[in-house]
């Protein structure tokens, strides 16, 4: 039975009509057929060719009818299970129904004492998933979440990762690839007859690399479940407009669920938001920017209108270096508009920094805000049990109160939610514990969960084939000169630390 996502107890927000929605709907359609996709592989200029596009060759240029678009789109599944290695944990997506919440990621991890970004430890990286797999909001796992641990190569970090949230988590898994590592993660998803959805990114504006056209035949044709997010810049890779930048971005997705669905008619996909909102003044990305949220809706609503699952990134990351009060603010605050729009997966927990930094203490931090959000998202009931206009009857006036009733005792927990890294306690009481703060509070327990938390580990059968196909893929990274000897050497180091694989 798949784990039970969010879902809102009233309508989703809506921020256009529906006749904008349409305006927004036919201005996609009217690029990808006017202008089209710039398309690298003269094969897949061909192929699209085939099932009715216009091949323009001279130009790398393949546009894209109506009737396909409609036709495409209506074979790509509005609802699907994505399958965890323990089924207990299979999500079952859909659009506009229900929300998962999938962690996030940075580069590397903050280290405290020295306040700046390094290299996870290979004992870091493992702990990071203990912590994520631990946490009841987390429904699926997310690429990363850092770029890999030190001393493995570049051409194996991702594949490595990989490893890890198998070997160490039973939930739903996320994977990027820079090159084709993609091959052995998909190996590994299907040794445990688990899904991995696969990062497959256009690029913006209007482009289809041969890299890119290679991944998505691949994942189509192996049955793996593949996100679409071209993350463009708005004013630089994409009109500066939210209505812009929209239907540009969504060309680029559309034209990815043609090529997907005509590859493998009913291939597993979502649509991605990664969109970055700029600040003028520097050139720099504004994570966090409350117009990013405002894109974010009018996605979600166009999305939605697809009936295609969205999902969404910008509560992942901060503009704010540190842990501090604005990464706190522009986290929550993408997070919360996107669930009152009933976004399919909403990313957050442990990034910040702008795609920069991670930090298992924060995952426990977001853990609480999403909790929240899930409370203020379900909504209050009305009937004659919530009303309780017996009860105040009965109970009257001073010096009468509800405190010792009934109807207190069974219903309190459900009308708040009670944080794991929060104080809520008097000044004095919070003094006798020792003024900790919210980061202080979440160290703490992220110390606890590594303590006792037992994780479920793969069977020995399941152990040996992850690590055979871990070892096809750097003996076939050394044999073609992606491993330079000083790496191998460094490599071996890792390999042979005393607890492989989780120290």
């Amino acid at each position: 039975m798949a784990r039970k996502g969010m879902e809102l107890g009233f309508a989703p927000l809506k921020v256009l009509s529906e006749r904008e929605v349409r305006q927004i709907q036919d201005g996609t359609a009217n690029v990808l057929e006017t202008t089209g996709i710039v398309v690298e592989d003269p094969e897949v200029i061909k192929f699209m060719e085939s099932a009715g596009c216009k091949a323009d060759y001279a130009n790398n240029r393949v546009r894209i009818p109506q009737w396909l678009i409609t036709e495409c789109l209506d074979s790509s599944p509005s609802s699907y299970i994505l399958k965890a290695r323990d089924p207990e944990f299979d999500v079952h997506i859909t659009s506009g129904r229900n929300t998962y919440f999938m962690a996030s990621c940075g580069m590397g991890i903050l280290d405290f004492a020295t306040g700046q970004t390094r290299d996870a430890t290979r004992k870091e990286f493992y702990d990071a998933i203990k912590v994520l797999d631990y946490l009841e909001h987390v429904d699926i796992q997310t690429a990363f979440p850092y770029w890999g641990f030190e001393r493995v190569p570049q051409c194996m970090r991702l594949i490595e990762s990989a490893a890890s949230k198998f070997r160490v988590s039973r939930k739903v898994q996320e994977e990027g690839s820079s090159a084709d590592e993609y091959r052995w993660i998909t190996a590994m998803a299907k040794a445990l007859n688990a899904d991995v959805v696969q990062i497959a990114n256009p690029v913006s504006p209007l482009t289809f690399f041969k890299s890119f056209t290679d991944r998505l035949r691949y994942l189509a044709e192996n049955d793996m479940p593949m996100q679409f997010a071209s993350g463009p810049t708005k004013g630089i890779t994409s009109p500066v407009t939210v209505a812009g930048a929209i239907v540009s971005n969504n060309a680029e997705t559309i034209a990815s669920i043609v090529l997907a669905q005509l590859y493998k008619k009913g291939a597993r996909s979502w649509a991605g938001s990664m969109m970055l909102t700029p600040n003028m003044l520097n050139g720099l990305p504004a994570f966090g920017d409350i117009g990013q949220g405002l894109h974010d809706a009018v996605f979600n609503q166009v999305w939605q209108a697809y009936q295609i699952p969205s999902t969404i990134w910008s509560s992942s990351w901060t503009s704010s270096l540190q842990l501090d009060y604005q990464a706190g603010y522009e986290i929550s605050m993408m997070a919360l508009i996107n669930a009152l729009c009933a976004a399919s997966v909403i990313v957050s927990f442990s990034g910040f920094h702008a795609q920069l930094s991670a930090h298992p203490a924060k995952s426990i931090i977001d853990n609480d805000v999403v909790g929240m959000i899930k409370r203020f998202c379900a909504g209050s009931l009305v009937n004659k049990e919530t009303l309780a206009i017996d009860l105040i009857n009965k109970v009257g006036p001073m010096p009468n109160n509800f405190l010792n009733t009934k109807h207190t005792y069974k219903h309190w927990r459900e009308e708040c939610y009670i944080p794991a890294a929060a104080n809520r306690f008097s000044g004095k009481v919070w003094e006798e514990k020792g003024s900790k703060h919210a980061l202080d509070l979440a160290l703490d327990k992220m110390d606890d969960i590594l303590k006792t938390y037992s994780i479920t580990p793969l069977t020995d059968s399941q152990e040996d084939e992850i690590e055979y196909i871990l070892n096809d893929a750097r003996n076939y990274y050394r044999k073609n000169g992606m491993i330079s000897d000083a790496e191998w050497t460094e490599y071996q180091k890792d390999l042979n630390s005393p607890n492989y694989p989780y120290a």
